[in-house]
């Protein structure tokens, strides 16, 4: 690869890895290590945030043992399929991934809410040999 400059020289800058998959999750603050971004999907129809923000911050909202699944934001998840999920200390949990109706490059990612998880817990997802960073999501 050549990097281009107005007014310099060409440089040989190296080489560009092209990947079927990037997964990365978003989360609150940016920085990709904190409270997930996404919602949190019950057996009775309901939904609710993971994170509610106002003027003293953001904070995790607890998701109780009836959830059925809690759905993530991400990006780049869908060129690989056979996602699984680690959700706290456990491992291989139901995972999908789908592209938002409307946001390009905007990815969905449904994962099963293993029943007992409880306290703050590290979520990451991977399939094929990709895998995402880890959010943080409260359990109860």
């Amino acid at each position: 690869m050549r990097l281009i400059r107005v007014g310099e020289p060409e440089v040989e800058a190296g080489g560009v890895a092209l990947e079927k998959a990037a997964p990365g999750l978003f989360t609150a603050d940016g920085s990709g290590r904190g409270l997930a971004l996404g919602y949190v999907r019950y057996g009775d129809g309901r939904a609710e945030p993971l994170v509610r923000c106002d003027a003293a911050g953001c904070r995790g909202e607890p998701v109780d043992a009836s959830a059925e699944e809690v759905v993530l934001m991400g990006t780049g998840f869908r060129g690989a399929a056979g996602w699984r999920a680690r959700v706290g200390g456990v491992e291989d949990v139901e995972a999908a991934a789908e592209a938002d109706c409307c946001y390009p490059g905007l990815d969905w990612v449904r994962v099963r809410w293993p029943a007992g998880v409880a306290g703050e817990v590290g979520v990451k997802v991977a399939a094929q040999g990709y895998g995402s960073n880890e959010v943080v999501v409260r359990g109860r």
